[in-house]
Parts: C-alpha cells; sequence; structure tokens
C-alpha cells in the first residue's frame, strides 16, 4: 500500500522465472548540496537574514565581534566538490574553511566559520556568502548576512562632561 512496505501489484513466480525486475535507481538528486546555520536551513539565495539560522549576527557595540558556524551537506548519492567559499563583505570574514577542492562524499557534511567585526562605527553591515560548488541546479550556493554595530551610551556617567569635582554625585532619592 505504500505506507508500510507492504508489496502491491502482481508478482508472478513459474519456476526459476519471474516477472520481477530489481531496480538500480535510487531517489534523490545525483549530488545535492544543503546548508545550514545553528541547526536550521538556509535556502539558496536567502536574501533576509534572521537570528534563527545564524545569518542575521545581531547588534554590536562598536568594538564588537562574533563567529557563527555553517554547515554544508551533500545530500546526494554522488559526491559533490565545493571549491571555494568566499564573502564580499568588509566586515565579515570566512576565517575557517576546509581544503580546497573538498569533496562530500553521499550524505558527509563540512563546516565553515564566518567572523563578523564591528568596523568601529555605528553601521549596517551586509554580505553575501557564495559557496562553488558542483550541484547542477545549486551552483553557486549563495545566502545574505548582516549585523549591525551601534554607539552604546553609558547607562550612569558619575564623572560627568568635566573632571571629577567634589560635588559630582548622582542623587538616588530616599
Amino acid at each position: 500500500n505504500g505506507r508500510d512496505g507492504t508489496f502491491v501489484g502482481p508478482f508472478n513466480l513459474t519456476g526459476g522465472t519471474s516477472n520481477f525486475v530489481a531496480s538500480t535507481a535510487q531517489s534523490g538528486a545525483s549530488n545535492e548540496i544543503s546548508v545550514t546555520g545553528n541547526a536550521t536551513y538556509i535556502a539558496d539565495g536567502a536574501s533576509s537574514p534572521n537570528t534563527g539560522d545564524d545569518t542575521d549576527f545581531g547588534t554590536f557595540s562598536l568594538t564588537g565581534s562574533a563567529v557563527k558556524t555553517f554547515k554544508i551537506f551533500n545530500t546526494g548519492i554522488q559526491d559533490l566538490d565545493i571549491t571555494n567559499i568566499t564573502e564580499n563583505g568588509a566586515d565579515f570574514a570566512i576565517t575557517s574553511a576546509p581544503t580546497f577542492t573538498k569533496t562530500l562524499t553521499p550524505y558527509d557534511s563540512v563546516t565553515f566559520d564566518v567572523t563578523y567585526t564591528s568596523p568601529g562605527t555605528a553601521t549596517t553591515s551586509n554580505a553575501t556568502v557564495t559557496i562553488g560548488n558542483n550541484d547542477a541546479d545549486e551552483a553557486p550556493y549563495t545566502f545574505d548576512i548582516t549585523a549591525n554595530s551601534v554607539v552604546v551610551e553609558n547607562a550612569l556617567d558619575f564623572v560627568g562632561p568635566g573632571a571629577a569635582t567634589l560635588h559630582d554625585y548622582v542623587d538616588l532619592g530616599n
């Protein structure tokens, strides 16, 4: 019935002869790339970064940084060649990646890291990660990443705008 492994269809066995034909075909693509961040699938061409899959690195102070790890899978039945991994943003860098060309056998995977470093000014930084590969319909595999750097104001300023004096204080009330 197709749900529990029960054979449905005519099968004839006469002596040593049958109408059974063994299939050598396997389901699935010949080689198929898939990428995750934070154990969440990232679609090829994804252009809306989000924190769920780590493509949105978050918000940082002007001196902040972060490293995110992404995983490439070969979900196909033939070898997948990863030829390079690049990004095109000034504030991002590929900081850990396999030696290229990296061949992933069927159902194998490899990780790579992307590091964001705040440029020292309040800004939104954007980039596209590009994974060169030999997948028939997803070569290259791309997705966008983003991060924000902001000025973090001091919550309390005990010294004030000038040099400290005996009269600098914070009135906390009674």
